[in-house]
């Protein structure tokens, strides 16, 4: 069932060439030439160091060096000006300078146009070489070049009691995933990804699924969505992307009580740098991530009738880190909280701030105030920091119990595409006011205070803003996707994790060595 997405290259008509210095100045002065012209790869521009050509309707582009994102190795050969390249699932092909063709194996596909030489940059055309490796490739409507992974294929088969479904594509990717209700249901959203082959409606009848979907779930940012409808209650496997160009969603049985704890999250192979395997969690091309799906325990709330306590990190006599600049943790976390309070309360939610200046606050002082209102969500703000300065970067999100997670997994996937830091993972910790709150609660690490890069972003309001507007438009989602626990004040089903360290994410160390103060039993 698996489609070769390689293609026939047809040629139209086979091209005169003459080489060196006498293919260049042919090729400048005799085709279109677009100046300025920009090329969209993985939804980041970049200019290009020397114009694009258009030879009989095939654009001609420097793109050796953006191919190295998509997992492609390459090698020129200056004595023959020939390019090998290599995907990232083993294949080779070689283009030549002056050559319309492309070699791969015993193979010669015909090309509309050979490559060129322009100040020292190879010129490939850019559609042929796309079509080979099964990347998406279009045209903008101001003419620049865009370049995203495809989604070749999806399999779907039994394996047992299990279920399986493969997701074919173009190169290693980034993903997440996580469930929805009403009906229940797994989603796989796949980044920087188009889907390749047609919209995908599967009936599957299995006693897990009911059907699995794909289709193109937005464009600009691109991302290509896998849904799988639920039958029942299951766990789930989640493997590839990361360093696999396939991604595996495995669905098995959830265990009886004799057989295991059907609502523990597992590990069945320790994500990298880790030195144990610990309980993961849904995420972004995380080995051997499982979770345990199970029916909606929640009811829809309505917007105007959350109550959600925002809680800046440290304050008064705890500063929290420091940056290199001598600016505080506190200072920054008090004002992406005002921040975000004030979104919030615009679209009509009701906000508590634990605190709404510089005062010091106990945890358990948090904790009480969150327990007092009834709150529905709990979001406590930090700021990151590394034991040594600019040895770390990225954002991070936070959480403990089960209940929680769905949470964490909104919130952050929405800074990582808000923000474009680095994405440092979804982890699970002991912090005291995540894991003693009884609703759903995360705690969010937006940046690290001591990067230098980092820094100077949080110094400024603009970036602030930007990082509240992430965090709120990450709880929109939540809410609007995944019932509320009926009860804001009933007990939460808490993930057996004592004495954890942080779970999945890169880097797998604790960050931290002081500061947050809430790693506590």
């Amino acid at each position: 069932m698996v489609a070769h997405m390689t293609g026939t290259l047809v040629s139209q008509r086979r091209q005169r060439t003459c080489p060196g210095m006498v293919l260049l100045f042919l090729l400048s002065a005799a085709v279109p030439v677009r100046s300025g012209a920009e090329i969209i790869a993985l939804n980041a521009t970049r200019k290009l160091p020397v114009p694009t050509q258009n030879v009989n309707g095939e654009w001609l582009a420097p793109i050796v060096g953006i191919l190295s994102e998509f997992g492609v190795k390459s090698h020129f050969e200056s004595a023959t000006k020939s390019l090998t390249l290599e995907s990232s699932d083993g294949r080779t092909a070689v283009l030549t300078v002056g050559k319309s063709e492309l070699v791969t194996g015993a193979s010669k596909l015909k090309l509309n146009a050979p490559p060129g030489l322009d100040q020292g940059n190879i010129l490939l055309p850019v559609s042929a070489v796309a079509r080979w490796l099964g990347l998406s490739f279009r045209l903008t409507e101001k003419g620049d070049i865009e370049l995203n992974h495809g989604v070749l294929d999806l399999n779907v088969r039994e394996s047992g009691e299990k279920f399986v479904v493969e997701v074919h594509n173009s190169g290693p990717t980034q993903y997440t995933y996580g469930r929805l209700s009403e009906p229940d249901r797994l989603y796989v959203d796949i980044k920087q990804a188009d889907l390749l082959v047609t919209e995908r409606n599967l009936t599957v009848g299995h006693a897990l699924v009911k059907s699995v979907r794909a289709g193109q779930f937005s464009k600009h940012p691109d991302v290509t969505r896998v849904v799988v409808d639920l039958a029942k209650a299951c766990e789930v496997a989640v493997t590839g992307g990361s360093s696999d160009p396939r991604i595996k969603i495995v669905l098995s049985p959830v265990l009886s009580p004799k057989e295991g704890p059907p609502l523990r999250t597992t590990s069945s192979t320790p994500a990298s740098g880790t030195t144990s395997s610990r309980g993961a969690l849904p995420g972004r091309g995380l080995p051997g991530a499982r979770l345990v799906l199970t029916p909606s325990r929640g009811t829809p709330v309505k917007w105007e009738e959350l109550v959600i306590v925002v809680d800046a990190g440290h304050g008064g006599k705890d500063p929290g880190a420091e940056g290199t600049t001598g600016i505080h943790e506190k200072d920054l976390a008090l004002d992406i909280a005002k921040k975000l309070a004030s979104l919030l309360q615009s679209t009509g939610a009701k906000v508590v701030l634990t605190r709404s200046d510089d005062i010091y606050l106990k945890l358990a002082e948090r904790v009480e105030i969150a327990q007092k209102e009834k709150a529905n969500l709990f979001i406590s703000v930090h700021i990151n920091s590394a034991p040594t300065p600019n040895k770390l970067s990225g954002t991070e999100v936070y959480y403990y119990t089960e209940q929680s997670l769905p949470f964490a997994q909104h919130v952050h996937e929405s800074m990582i595409g808000e923000l474009g830091l680095k994405d440092g993972g979804i982890r699970q910790r002991r912090f005291y006011v995540i894991r003693h709150t009884t609703m759903p609660a995360i705690l969010t690490e937006t940046a690290y205070i001591n990067n230098t890069k980092e820094e100077k972003l949080l110094n400024t309001p603009e970036f602030r803003q930007k990082a509240a507007s992430a965090i709120y438009s990450g709880i929109r989602s939540f809410v609007l996707n995944v019932p509320l626990p009926t009860t804001a004040s009933g007990t939460s089903t808490v993930i057996p994790a004592p004495g954890e360290a942080p779970i999945v994410g890169t880097p797998a160390v604790v960050p931290r060595e002081s500061g947050a103060g809430e790693d506590t039993p």
